[in-house]
């Protein structure tokens, strides 16, 4: 267990948080529905606390025994340091005022260093119970269990830097950041489902809080896919590549915080639609939509129907991507607008809203980045976010009066062949798609394209599914092995 300093330290309001609180917003657990008392058995379900033997942080099972607990009134937390660090287990005791008060020499050193970056350290707090996170569905935790950090500091970069290292350490760089030092505590629950009373944090509780950590509703991907409670599927990322100037002169991008010089990254997004990092004005609300789309008011969105993909015929959908400043409360209202200025950013950031019979194009405003995924599921490859570059970007460079932004024009940019060949390329394309053919070929794909030494095979193409246009292309032809009729 380690020491404590007799001052400072930090306060945390345990109940009473109102409906406005943004940052507050999520710190109360769910409790049950209307028509049944034990829809969350994750959280009502008690466990065996007994069962804990040993703990994995400090691999010194008396070092989390009740010997050192400095009165009855005090309870078990975890500090994450803000440094990169390992998690430290301290006490922590209950006010008059129902507030947990946690004094740690790690919180005392950070609050004297970030004294200048806040306009009030003591209570620019985020709070978040792990109940009120799909990535906890199933588990049983005994107890509630909230995760109190920072806001991101002042000033135009502040989303940029503060960022607690203990838990990028332990969770990735595409987790959504914790600001300062982080501190994970436990509280049994009355039977409103709010806080009643302290409990003593476990090791148990710890796994849980690297689940969290890893594959929470605020991250813009899943870190840890095995652990996942549901369905996946891959997308690319398209981080935001334009750099701030920090106060003391250098200069930050969110590239430079998650580590990513490319264009595009690959990652793994949940397939279920989150909408915890949009806004939540009444006509953005999610729950009356099946696709979050763009926000009228401010162009925060977290789903949306690009406009580029949609003139082009391709089945890309956009999400947007918040690594930084989640709850959208502090210097993110500083960025500037105009931000996103590369090519393939000019019709990605245009999405399109549907109403009744009503249509319309406006520009998104893009966070952190831009995920884009295929609407069946499907792979997107970044060469085909790539080829999609460098057609907007041919697009640039021409007069107006001959710009073609269509999906003939697309496809044929795509292609590097020769005018024979990509003739030749584009029929067996759809050839190999007409069920006339494949009937023929069925036998093949089932058996000889299956054996150990392959053999060539030829058939002959019906005359209805010849095009004339073929007739006059050079084209070598070996006949290969004839097929039997």
């Amino acid at each position: 267990m380690e020491s404590q300093s007799a001052s400072g330290g930090i306060k945390i309001r345990l109940k009473g948080f109102a409906p406005s609180e943004k940052n507050f917003e999520f710190a109360n657990d769910e409790g049950p529905c209307e028509s049944c008392a034990d829809c969350r058995p994750d959280i009502t379900e008690m466990v065996n606390k007994s069962s804990v033997k040993y703990c994995i942080m400090c691999n010194h099972f008396a070092r989390i025994t009740d010997s050192s607990r400095p009165t009855d009134k005090h309870f078990r937390v975890i500090i994450f340091p803000p440094e990169a660090s390992q998690p430290k287990f301290c006490w922590a005791s209950v006010n008059n005022s129902n507030e947990l008060v946690v004094r740690h020499l790690t919180i005392d050193k950070w609050k004297t260093d970030m004294k200048a970056r806040y306009k009030q350290l003591d209570v620019d707090l985020e709070m978040y119970a792990l109940s009120r996170d799909f990535t906890m569905k199933g588990k049983r935790f005994g107890h509630g269990i909230r995760i109190t950090s920072w806001q991101p500091p002042l000033g135009s970069t502040g989303h940029l830097e503060g960022f607690n290292e203990t838990i990028l350490s332990l969770s990735g760089t595409l987790s959504s950041r914790k600001y300062g030092p982080a501190v994970v505590f436990s509280y049994n629950l009355d039977s409103n489902f709010e806080y009643k009373d302290m409990d003593d944090i476990t090791t148990g509780d710890f796994r849980h809080v690297i689940d969290y950590f890893h594959n929470s509703d605020w991250n813009p991907a899943v870190g840890d896919v095995d652990r996942y409670p549901e369905q996946t599927l891959p997308a690319l990322l398209i981080p935001d590549p334009n750099h701030l100037d920090r106060e003391d002169g250098s200069i930050s991008s969110i590239c430079d915080v998650i580590g990513l010089h490319q264009p595009i990254l690959r990652l793994t997004i949940p397939t279920r639609i989150n909408v915890k990092q949009a806004c939540w004005h009444v006509l953005c609300d999610p729950y009356n939509s099946p696709i979050r789309q763009m926000c009228p008011n401010d162009g925060s969105m977290w789903h949306t129907f690009i406009l580029g993909p949609l003139l082009l015929g391709l089945d890309w959908i956009g999400r947007n991507a918040m690594v930084t400043d989640v709850r959208n409360t502090s210097s993110r209202k500083l960025w500037p607008e105009d931000r996103w200025k590369r090519s393939y950013a000019r019709f990605l950031r245009q999405g399109v809203r549907i109403g009744r019979q009503k249509l319309s194009i406006d520009v998104l405003n893009i966070s952190d980045g831009l995920i884009a995924f295929n609407a069946f599921g499907i792979e997107v490859h970044e060469m085909h976010l790539r080829a999609y570059d460098e057609f907007i970007y041919r697009n640039m460079q021409r007069d107006k009066s001959e710009r073609n932004y269509t999906k003939a024009e697309f496809s044929e940019a795509q292609y590097v062949l020769s005018r024979d060949v990509k003739k030749a390329f584009i029929y067996l394309k759809d050839l190999f798609q007409d069920q006339r053919l494949r009937d023929q070929t069925q036998d093949y794909e089932r058996e000889c394209c299956f054996e150990s030494k392959l053999h060539p095979s030829s058939w002959t193409i019906p005359s209805e599914l010849w095009q004339s246009r073929l007739n006059n292309l050079h084209l070598e032809f070996e006949p290969g092995r004839p097929v039997e009729e």
